[in-house]
């Protein structure tokens, strides 16, 4: 048996910011500093290094395995130099971390790289966090070394129970979960915007503001800056909200406010049955009961409906297909046919078979993060059967639909399938319409009527609800995220603003004060940042600080189009940089010729952050300062030792290329 020395850990935190209390606690602290990046992660980031295994295996095929199977994240395989000891063991630890992170639903979207590796077999990597989290990713770290630790024993002969650990998984993941972002939405927006390469960082609980500067946008879960209060307000009370849409002409079913079990009862003979019970105030199918055709069931739906809210009421019901259409800034995104909770016959299977099969779908969970829930077979499913002559032992034709539910939204088991290309341009029209009477930018209007191909001028149909707050997290309609960031952000432009980071030596921060000086000329509001304070076009707005901290609490304030980041010594930025990427690197200095500590680092944390991977380098900065970049995959610019060179050098890639030209701005000719 070989005995192996335990992978033994060492960490460095780039993020401040880190909590782990779970969402409710009041202790935890929200957006003290920002996140902070570095190494060309889009992430905020945790450096780590660890002690490379005294062997190497062939064998991973088990642990990638169970790798793969943690997380959904489709995550690439980390860069890493083969010729590196561990470097095989070190890019399985980033990916395990990553993918369990990935699994509670927190937002970790790429696996981490490997930056170096040294002669006493010490390597280090770094693994991305999300904000505010980084004892969570301490903690996942912690678990993927022992794992990969134990299972290289395992293979090697020794005798580790590598399994219990690779189990103990799920009781991570349970805990990790509470701090996770609330809801379907936010993780999809947030999984959008990193595939887009926009920013994104905590405002609060579950409102992340994305892109920075003057190019930020808020949003918390389907909420924009420009969805009103009054329209959410309106949409969250069903009688007010059909009051307003029958005044504009819009179709929608009767109803009526039910106080008493009495009253739902007259309302039922008034109207007719069948007929629908919802609370007036909750979303979601929550407390609704529909197709209601007997007193008895009528009593029954009204009493489910009480236990959730004390206003109830009692709606004619609408006979056809349940669609929704979600709306967004006056036009038609997205169309799906919520198909009920149920199942379709085989000819072969009993209809038991056919749910328990439906029921082991991994899309179907009965927790909130799931696309689609399981179906129950509960006293409704059996009422519903019933009524059809069938029970759970019936084996029904090929392709009939046995439906176990009355209403079909998702939360209730029901499946959504996309029919955008088959809606009637005048039912398009109905339900921008609606959104617009009820004043809301984004929305999804909850349309019954028998065929969307049909117009609703040519057929029956009514508007049953309009939801301010649409749960777009189904299997059907995930791309949606990404079509309302293009929106909001016009493809990607403008989410960013261009930020430069200069080591400037010089005792009047000479280059940095240039570069200020020449964005400003060309029409941009300029933020600058050093030891000295922070300003705003050219007014102060904080005391003293860390440059790098400063920039992280400038970079959220909207009245910047650029920022310059201007540090005197290269540990200023040991804590991370304001954003993932920078649109330009410099190292100044005009007297001497001399080579600050920590340069190394500042460079292998930097150069991998910059699209062009170039570093200004002033003439008396050391001469082997550009061997260090190209050793950490840069290209030394050299420029003489006049601040403008630098200046000329830093913008001959335009900060058009991160964010268009502000109102106003002029070109480098002083042209308008």
């Amino acid at each position: 048996m070989l005995a192996l020395k335990p992978l033994a850990l060492s960490f460095s935190v780039l993020a401040r910011n880190d909590t782990n209390q779970p969402r409710s606690d009041p202790r935890r602290r929200r957006g003290t500093g920002g996140p902070r990046y570095g190494f060309g992660l889009r992430s905020p980031v945790v450096t780590f290094r660890h002690d490379a295994p005294a062997c190497d295996i062939e064998d991973w095929q088990e642990l990638d395995r169970l790798i793969g199977e943690i997380s959904n994240e489709q995550f690439e395989w980390p860069k890493f130099d083969r010729r590196r000891f561990g470097s095989q063991a070190s890019m399985r630890i980033l990916l395990a971390t990553s993918a369990i992170q990935n699994a509670a639903g927190l937002p970790v979207f790429e696996p981490g790289c490997i930056c170096r590796s040294g002669l006493d077999r010490r390597v280090q990597a770094v693994v991305p966090v999300a904000e505010g989290r980084e004892r969570i990713a301490l903690r996942a770290l912690r678990w993927s070394t022992r794992l990969i630790g134990q299972y290289i024993e395992f293979v090697a002969g020794g005798h580790t129970d590598w399994r219990h650990t690779a189990n103990m998984r799920h009781e991570l993941v349970r805990d990790f979960q509470r701090t996770a972002p609330a809801g379907q939405n936010t993780i999809h927006f947030l999984r959008a915007a990193h595939q887009r390469r926009i920013p994104y960082s905590i405002v609060y609980e579950s409102c992340y503001r994305y892109g920075q500067g003057s190019g930020q946008q808020w949003l918390e879960s389907t909420f924009t800056p420009n969805t009103s209060t009054l329209g959410v307000r309106l949409a969250r009370n069903k009688q007010r909200c059909n009051r307003v849409l029958r005044a504009s002409g819009l179709p929608v079913p009767d109803n009526v406010v039910a106080n008493s079990e009495v009253d739902a009862h007259r309302a039922a003979q008034r109207m007719g049955y069948p007929v629908v019970v919802k609370p007036i105030d909750l979303d979601g199918g929550v407390g609704v009961g529909a197709g209601l055709e007997t007193e008895e069931e009528l009593s029954a739906a009204w009493q489910e409906a009480r236990k959730h809210s004390e206003n109830i009421l009692v709606e004619k019901h609408a006979a056809g297909r349940d669609y929704r259409l979600t709306v967004f800034r006056g036009r038609l995104l997205w169309a799906i046919y919520r198909e009920p909770g149920g199942v379709h016959g085989d000819g072969v299977s009993t209809i038991g078979q056919l749910l328990e099969r439906l029921n082991s779908s991994p899309d179907r969970g009965d927790d909130k993060r799931s696309p689609l829930k399981r179906i129950a077979f509960d006293t409704e499913a059996r009422l519903m059967l019933s009524r059809m002559g069938l029970d759970l032992d019936s084996v029904v034709e090929i392709g009939r639909f046995v439906p176990l539910r009355k209403a079909s939204n998702t939360s209730r088991g029901g499946m959504p399938l996309a029919v955008n290309e088959r809606v009637h341009p005048d039912n398009a029209e109905l339900a921008v319409r609606a959104a617009d009477a009820i004043r809301l930018d984004l929305a999804g209007i909850d349309l019954l009527i028998p065929d969307i191909g049909v117009s609703w001028r040519e057929s029956s149909a009514a508007i049953c609800e309009v939801n301010a707050q649409p749960q777009m997290g189904t299997t059907s309609q995930t791309h949606l995220f990404g079509v309302i960031l293009d929106e909001l952000f016009t493809n990607g432009n403008g989410a960013c603003v261009p930020v430069y980071l200069i080591l400037d030596r010089s005792r009047e921060l000479t280059a940095g004060a240039a570069l200020e000086t020449e964005l400003s000329r060309r029409g941009y509001r300029v933020g600058f940042v050093h030891r000295r304070g922070a300003r705003i076009s050219g007014i102060a707005v904080s005391k003293p600080g860390r440059p790098c901290a400063l920039a992280c609490q400038l970079i959220t304030d909207r009245g910047i189009d650029a920022l310059v980041v201007s540090i005197e010594n290269p540990e200023d930025a040991d804590n991370g940089l304001p954003g993932p990427e920078i649109a330009g690197l410099a190292v100044y200095d005009d007297n001497h010729d001399s080579r600050p500590r920590g340069l190394d680092r500042l460079l292998e944390m930097t150069i991998p952050m910059q699209p062009h991977r170039r570093v200004i380098v002033s003439e008396n900065a050391a001469a082997s300062l550009a061997e260090s970049v190209r050793r950490f995959g840069g290209e030394p610019i050299h420029v003489g030792n006049n601040p403008n060179e630098v200046v000329t050098a830093l913008l001959t890639d335009s900060p058009a290329d991160y964010q268009s030209q502000p109102a106003g701005a002029v070109d480098s000719s002083g042209a308008a």
